[in-house]
Order: structure tokens, then C-alpha cells, then sequence
């Protein structure tokens, strides 16, 4: 089954986060691929049902979360997406700004 993002519901206080996922080459020429590294950043995709307008996050925002605290939802070749739950942000940049 493929996966069809406009589809897709989040559901719940979770924000749905698309993740830059680059390969990293150690000193030595080994190649460390990115979803091994610690990500504790994202572009939000989608925002879950029970997120509460308050929150203004929107859409586009860059969002700031406790490391390890994401949980894969969807790998595909060109997507890389993290679900966050609402209690791990750490903060957010707008993309208006």
C-alpha cells in the first residue's frame, strides 16, 4: 500500500514533521545514514486534531523538540516524517517571520 499524505489524519496532540535527512561521511569514509544522527528539528506537515489553536503553531513552522522524543510514521525514499507529541516542543520558529 503507498502512502497518500493528503489522506492522511493525524489524530491526536501530535504535530506530523517533515525531516531533512542528509548522509553523514566520518573522517574514516564511513557513511552514517541520517535517521541513526539525533534530530531535534522539523518542518510541521500536518498538526492533529487535539493540538489546540492556542498553540499557534501553523503549518510550515519550524518546530524544537526533545531529542528522542519523535517517532517515525512514514520513510519512504523522498520522505522522512516524525510524529511529536505536543509536550515535546521545545519552541517553534514561525515561517512568516
Amino acid at each position: 500500500m503507498d502512502f497518500d499524505l493528503e489522506k492522511f489524519i493525524l489524530v491526536g496532540k501530535f504535530f506530523l514533521l517533515d525531516i531533512d535527512q542528509e548522509e553523514e561521511k566520518t573522517e574514516t569514509g564511513l557513511i552514517i545514514p541520517g535517521q541513526i544522527k539525533s534530530i531535534d528539528f522539523g518542518e510541521v506537515i500536518q498538526i492533529g486534531d487535539g493540538v489546540p489553536e492556542s498553540s499557534n503553531v501553523k503549518v510550515g513552522d519550524r518546530i524544537f523538540f526533545a531529542k528522542n522524543s519523535a517517532q517515525p510514521v512514514v520513510v519512504t525514499k523522498d520522505a522522512h516524517l516524525l510524529k511529536v507529541s505536543m509536550d515535546h516542543i521545545h519552541g517553534y520558529i514561525s515561517k512568516e517571520d
